[in-house]
């Protein structure tokens, strides 16, 4: 029995689902937002440098902002994954699913 105060549970009945808006719609409209950046953080040992960079940025662009923060050449990209593996950048299009 809810006391004074409780919030109660709403009517599920009243909650409509609108066919005219999928998941896709809202990533879309997400992707389409001006200047959306991503956060990038690079483990160098023991230190880590952070930043954001654009959210559009290629393979090859990545590859010389890390350079530069760096201060060194860099033969390739990895990222970790959800589980903790390290998987390899190869390109734009191993970029473009992250």
């Amino acid at each position: 029995m809810p006391r004074k105060g409780d919030i109660e549970t709403p009517n599920l009945s009243s909650i409509v689902f609108d066919p005219s808006t999928t998941l896709m719609d809202l990533i879309s409209d997400y992707k389409d937002v001006d200047h959306a950046s991503v956060k990038i953080k690079l483990s160098l040992g023991e230190d880590m440098v952070a930043w954001k960079v654009d959210d559009g940025i290629s393979y090859v662009e990545l590859l010389e902002e890390v350079e530069d923060k760096i201060g060194a050449r860099v033969e390739g990209l990895a990222y970790k994954d959800e589980i903790g593996e390290l998987i390899e950048l190869k390109g734009d299009r191993d970029l473009g699913l992250l």
